[in-house]
């Protein structure tokens, strides 16, 4: 592998968004250029140790073998500790080629010089997490009711909680609770009223 320094440009390449993301964490509208994107979004909004995540932020130019290649990271995340983190986003089915592996272990070591973390991370929106997150996001931007004022410190499951008198508002409040990350459950398991919760 050859050493090579990434070189930070100052006008980043072109998105060709297919949706616009609001995101709750970092207060700002940004483009997303698939759904793996928007999922992936979805997840670092509803993460505790993300302080906050921008999209396409950069474009980065390095050598690949003779050639210059320009390279735009899908996601810059800040965690709660103040570290940069380039993530690459990629579907479940993708398949990299040895040219990709190539280009993704040469922009690993490229960041990691530089004291920045890369990883290239696999999203499958077919996968019950997937599609819990988009379910939360409808009701991310609901008011949002502190549900600790509701019923503090609960563990047990959202039936419970509509027989101990909870109503339609305030069960979409539990959920845009649970799109920003201040309500646990269990991400693999299907959202329904069986669920468990805890805060």
């Amino acid at each position: 592998m050859q050493n090579t320094n990434l070189r930070p440009l100052l006008k980043s390449s072109a998105v060709k968004p297919t949706v616009l993301y609001t995101s709750s964490k970092s207060n700002r509208t940004m483009y997303i250029e698939s759904m793996s994107e928007m999922i992936y979004a979805m997840k670092l909004d509803q993460d505790l140790g993300v302080a906050s995540f921008e999209s396409q932020p950069k474009s980065f130019e390095y050598e690949l073998g003779a050639k210059k290649v320009r390279y735009t990271p899908d996601f810059h995340v800040i965690d709660n500790n103040g570290e940069s983190t380039f993530i690459e986003i990629k579907g479940i089915r993708y398949t990299a080629s040895d040219r990709d592996i190539e280009k993704f272990q040469l922009l690993r070591e490229s960041f990691d010089r530089i004291g920045i973390y890369f990883r290239v991370v696999l999203v499958d929106f077919a996968a019950q997490e997937s599609k819990n997150l988009m379910f939360l996001h409808r009701y991310k931007s609901h008011d949002h009711l502190l549900i600790n004022d509701v019923i503090p410190n609960f563990k047990g499951k959202i039936i419970d909680l509509i027989n101990k008198g909870l109503n339609d508002k305030e069960l979409a409040s539990l959920y845009s609770a649970m799109a920003r990350g201040e309500v646990s459950y269990k991400k693999d398991q299907k959202i329904d009223l069986n669920m468990e919760v805890v805060w």
